[in-house]
């Protein structure tokens, strides 16, 4: 074993200052750290963490208790433990117990030994609460217990409300005509369990309808266990429908089912199977219209990790708490039309989309949409800067049947005519606030005349930093000295300059990339999203709530001089950047931080597409105001084909597609993607556009006194311009502010005048 005696004599240091480096107690001169570091990498040693427990009689260890990892249910558990726990600084351990309480009883005295800080069990011994009193309460170990109750012991707990779960689905396969109804569990002495069985014996009382007993079992929750089950009683009882609490046991059953010829076509000689689950993205939808409920598990992971660690801060004055989730139910929110292949017109959908992941989602996926309505597409796909220019000359050529549109355009192109309304479509087909993020229906799609769109494209500006770089402990040090502040992700633009200038080649000769970051800087629909964040977070804006131009201000200036700053730490070349080259200089190790909307880095961890895979981690822009970057679709006022039209805008918002989407694009306007464990496992970033949601800021066209529209692309065509002289060293900061209040004052008046 490797250890620190042998990294100082590689180093040529004493064992204290290769203490020192890798504590960070004491300073350590940076010659002296990069020879520290040279010898740890050269001998890949890695300090052990338990040693260091014992010498300093702390453990930070945190024991996780659970049946198995099989089971999806307890491995997603696992990853939203996982997550929590390693990010408040403290690491786990796992054992499983295969619910045999003498192997539980055995890894827990193990734990007790190594003086653990915090224990998470889903454990198989409800009835032992006085082992679990004297041997964790009484040494103040705190406990979260998951899904299984300890009879009589008042502690951390957090479930799913299984006795509303199952009263839901028995309702909804009773409206269906189902009566003789099984329901299959896990071992009855397991609270989670007992509330099952007790909604199954109360809505049966409460409909006054017979109870079998021959239809009610308890097995222990293996697919095998399940699997002779079914092979010796599904034959003989012929139940109409089949409960089971969880996706294991299901798939025991379904085996035997088949086997026993009780999954054929026929109506009749076919039992339908519900089961308790998780929310995973490739689920596919059976004749029900439920096939499971959706756990969302990792979420629970994470909110028992945090209780925990909230116990941990104050082990004697913490509160047990208890808190109950409730299930989502998988099912299917939009109807398609009963058409068969090629019954729809011949004439295809021409589709006129961003070049953009999501838009090439749709490519990839479009024979689904084909095979289900008959309807083929012809998708063409645009850059930012001329989209919405096509968009509006496309009303007197008629080429295009959908536009996608983001979301400052929309009342321009309401006013100039080129889209359908669609409020009798939006109301009819039920496209409410359940199906879409929050209000973003209202944001994207509505205009005060009606909705004229709906949510395609939800992604929001997120900061993406590479997470090596600043954990680089000679890079600290370094950064350190420099500034006289830690190298840590910065919530301020003041911040996010300096850190900029420090990792770029020009000014600091040993940094590890070329540039500090990049931006999109081309054209005026990518300059306006780099400087608006900016400007809202030094408190400036273009017009105040009266709707005067409020641009000769010092918070303008300030913001306005930030934003040119970060300049001098971007390659030369980001002033003719799109969005798809300042990912691809993250993407391929030049620069060290990233402001990117959520749609366009969904390839960011990929090993095959990213020289960084794994090395990059993302949190809030600076100052916390981002742009709200999501699109919509909307139907050309002058299509031909607008039946055909609305079926398409239903598969681009049905759920189960836009998982589909998530998977491929990494975001989503839909709320069902934000709680599926799977995605949030695949795409660590999606919890975080889910929190940032209220501070997406719209950019949006105003009104002045008289009622007259003026367009927001108008007045950001003259900021573009204006700053790009700016830029190009033709003018200076204080003419461009004047020049700036002046022409967009000029344009107000001049539409109003107009109008």
């Amino acid at each position: 074993m490797i250890t620190v005696k042998d990294v100082a004599a590689l180093a040529g240091v004493s064992i204290g200052t290769v203490s020192n480096y890798l504590t960070g107690k004491r300073k350590v001169a940076p010659q002296t750290a990069l020879q520290i570091k040279r010898a740890v990498d050269q001998l890949n040693y890695r300090p052990n963490a338990y040693a260091k427990n014992l010498r300093l009689n702390e453990n930070k260890e945190i024991a996780i208790v659970l049946p198995n990892t099989h089971d999806q249910y307890y491995s997603f558990i696992l990853a939203g433990l996982e997550k929590e726990i390693t990010a408040s600084g403290y690491y786990f351990n796992l054992a499983l117990t295969d619910d045999i309480p003498k192997q539980e009883q055995k890894l827990l005295d193990n734990f007790l030994e190594k003086n653990i800080s915090g224990l998470v069990i889903i454990s198989c011994q409800p009835d032992r609460a006085e082992y679990f009193k004297s041997s964790f309460f009484d040494r103040n170990i705190p406990i979260v217990f998951i899904d299984r109750r300890i009879d009589g012991l008042d502690s951390n707990f957090l479930s799913f409300n299984y006795y509303e779960t199952t009263s839901y689905l028995l309702d909804h396969l009773y409206m269906k005509g189902h009566r003789r109804i099984s329901l299959v569990t896990g071992s009855a002495v397991f609270s989670s369990e007992t509330e099952c069985i007790s909604a199954y014996y109360d809505f049966y009382n409460k409909k006054d309808m017979p109870i079998e007993q021959a239809l009610i079992h308890s097995i222990r929750n293996t697919k095998e266990d399940a699997f002779r089950l079914g092979t010796a009683y599904l034959q003989v009882q012929k139940p109409a429908a089949l409960i089971s609490t969880s996706q294991t046991i299901l798939s025991g059953l379904r085996q035997a089912a088949e086997l026993t010829g009780l999954t054929g076509l026929e109506q009749n000689n076919k039992v339908e199977m519900l089961s308790f689950g998780q929310d995973i993205w490739s689920t596919r939808h059976t004749a029900s219209t439920i096939s499971s409920t959706m756990r969302p598990a990792h979420q629970l992971g994470r909110k028992a990790a945090r209780m925990l660690m909230d116990n941990l801060m104050s082990p004697l004055l913490f509160e047990k708490k208890q808190l109950i989730l409730n299930d989502k139910i998988n099912s299917r929110e939009i109807a398609f039309a009963n058409h068969r292949i090629g019954e729809a017109a011949n004439k295809p959908l021409r589709l006129l989309l961003l070049d953009s992941p999501n838009a090439r989602a749709v490519i990839k996926l479009q024979p689904n949409f084909t095979d289900k309505t008959g309807i083929r597409l012809e998708p063409e796909l645009c850059d930012h800067l001329t989209l919405l220019e096509q968009i509006m000359q496309d009303k007197n050529k008629n080429k295009y049947d959908i536009y996608m549109y983001d979301n400052p355009w929309l009342d321009l192109l309401v006013k100039e005519d080129c889209l359908h309304n669609l409020t009798e479509f939006v109301v009819t087909n039920k496209m409410n606030q359940q199906l879409f993020l929050f209000d973003l229906l209202e944001r994207v799609g509505n205009n005060r005349s009606g909705y004229f769109g709906v949510p395609f494209l939800y992604g929001p500006q997120l900061l993406l930093y590479r997470q090596d770089l600043f954990a680089d402990i000679e890079l600290q040090q370094q950064f350190e000295k420099q500034y006289l502040a830690k190298l840590a992700p910065p919530k301020t633009w003041s911040e996010f300059n300096a850190i900029a200038a420090f990792f770029t080649r020009s000014n600091n000769p040993t940094s590890p990339v070329e540039f500090g970051t990049a931006l999109a800087a081309g054209g005026q629909a990518t300059f306006i999203p780099e400087l608006m964040p900016r400007l809202w977070a030094y408190g400036a804006d273009i017009f105040d709530r009266n709707k005067r131009v409020t641009i000769d201000t010092p918070q303008f200036r300030r913001g306005l001089n930030s934003f040119c700053e970060i300049f001098s730490s971007c390659n030369p070349e980001t002033l003719n950047y799109n969005v798809e080259q300042t990912v691809a200089d993250f993407y391929n190790g030049k620069t060290a931080m990233l402001v990117g909307f959520a749609s366009f880095i969904a390839d960011i961890n990929s090993y095959g597409q990213s020289q960084i895979g794994g090395r990059v981690a993302y949190t809030n822009i600076p100052g916390g105001r981002s742009v709200l970057g999501s699109w919509g679709l909307g139907i050309s006022k002058h299509t031909p084909s607008l039946s055909q039209a609305q079926e398409f805008l239903k598969w681009a918002c049905d759920p189960t597609m836009s998982t589909y989407f998530a998977i491929l694009d990494g975001q989503s306007p839909l709320q069902n993607v934000y709680s599926n464990d799977e995605l949030v496992n695949h795409h660590p970033w999606l919890p975080l556009i889910y929190k940032t949601y209220d501070s997406n800021r719209k950019r949006s066209s105003i009104t002045d006194r008289s009622g007259h529209l003026i367009p927001i692309t108008q007045i950001e065509q003259i900021i573009y311009e204006k700053i790009r002289v700016l830029l190009n060293g033709s003018s200076d900061l204080e003419t461009t502010v004047r020049s700036l209040q002046m022409e967009i004052d000029r344009q107000q008046k001049s539409t109003s005048a107009k109008s």
